[in-house]
């Protein structure tokens, strides 16, 4: 009778963890070995599972690989939860740029859209996240998990985009864009001396001094009413002033105008870019009920979660690098993917095909980045 025992040796990757080992071997290279393979196992799990419960991943992975539950634990728990003994610790700040890489290799679009924002966690935890942003989704590739407290955010946004600074790509415009309550004239000259474009949204009670002329007024009164728009040269605030461009936009249907600061010309920004931020919006979601099942987490130690992020955010990354090839989808699932319409999320049609390629149904899958290029800039520039 053959013997279906779990072996006590070294884990056996299934082939579908030793692609991924490839590629993170390929893109993270300064990681030691044991922690590539490690990763791959989580990023795996993670995707099978739709959970990174600890337990719920080794019991799903053990008898893939073909060893002890107890044992696949063990190792899983011991990559994010390391000690003072740990001879060659995991540095997650040095993934970020490697993470960027790995997302614009090969990147077709002469620009790459960034979001800073944050997200919580239980009320214990805060998360500064900056993410590329993809297919009205987000990939996270820098984060810094924060106790729920007051602190200071300007330094630790700094560090962030600093790890990330020496991955933008050569000859690609980078527009990073940022919400109201991350606005500050420190920040947005710092990501000007990093060589991107900082597009951040900031509230209408400011002041603003339009280009040419003598008068202060308020930012709201450039789009005064639904309708119009307006876009142009100006000194903002009073105090901590800023020379910059403007873009106002106040939508039929929209509540409020969206008034966004950049450094880019006039003639060649658009405030309707702004819309790309709530992308990162969904991506926390992918993160937590949609996706990984992150608001769930049992981890009491910040540095702790942030590796378990490392694996979220590798466990996304392979998902829409999966679901973003229209070809392998209508190979797949056939013409029902010529309509316009978008039936499935590219999220869901990764995990999907994860899934299917897990279970020997589908095979060949070709992984790639292709952005869709942004909206025009509309004619114009003044009040319509």
């Amino acid at each position: 009778m053959r013997n279906t025992t779990p072996s006590r040796k070294r884990a056996i990757l299934p082939p579908a963890v030793q692609r991924r080992l490839d590629a993170i071997q390929h893109f993270l290279p300064h990681l030691t070995l044991p922690q590539q393979r490690t990763l791959a196992l989580w990023c795996f799990g993670i995707q099978l599972a739709r959970s990174h419960s600890l337990t719920l991943v080794s019991l799903l992975l053990a008898p893939l690989c073909k060893c002890h539950a107890n044992a696949m634990r063990k190792r899983l728990k011991t990559w994010y939860a390391q000690t003072r003994r740990t001879k060659r610790p995991l540095h997650v700040q040095s993934c970020f740029a490697a993470l960027l890489r790995w997302m614009t290799t090969d990147w077709s679009a002469p620009t790459l859209l960034l979001a800073m924002d944050t997200t919580t966690i239980r009320n214990r935890w805060i998360i500064l996240t900056v993410s590329v942003l993809y297919k009205k989704r987000a990939i996270p590739v820098a984060w810094r998990v924060l106790a729920w407290d007051k602190q200071a955010w300007n330094p630790i946004w700094k560090q962030l985009l600093s790890a990330l600074a020496p991955a933008f790509p050569p000859g690609v415009r980078v527009l990073v864009l940022a919400d109201r309550g991350l606005y500050s004239s420190e920040l947005f000259v710092y990501l000007q001396q990093l060589g991107v474009h900082p597009m951040m949204r900031v509230n209408g009670d400011g002041g603003v001094l339009v280009e040419g002329s003598t008068e202060w007024q308020v930012l709201q009164e450039l789009v005064p009413c639904p309708g119009t728009h307006w876009r142009g040269r100006c000194r903002v605030f009073k105090t901590n002033s800023l020379d910059c461009t403007v873009l106002a936009i106040w939508a039929a249907g929209m509540q409020e105008a969206w008034i966004v600061l950049t450094d880019l010309p006039p003639c060649e920004a658009s405030a309707v870019w702004y819309r790309y931020r709530s992308w990162i919006e969904q991506g926390f979601r992918d993160l937590k009920r949609l996706g990984w099942s992150c608001h769930r987490t049992l981890v009491r130690d910040a540095e702790r979660l942030e590796r378990v992020w490392l694996a979220l955010a590798v466990a996304t990354l392979w998902v829409l690098w999966y679901g973003t090839d229209e070809a392998s989808s209508e190979r797949v699932w056939g013409a029902l993917w010529s309509r316009k319409r978008c039936v499935v999320s590219v999220f869901r049609r990764g995990w999907l095909l994860v899934w299917l390629e897990t279970l020997a149904c589908v095979d060949g899958l070709c992984c790639g980045w292709f952005p869709d290029p942004l909206e025009p800039v509309e004619d114009g520039g003044g009040r319509v």
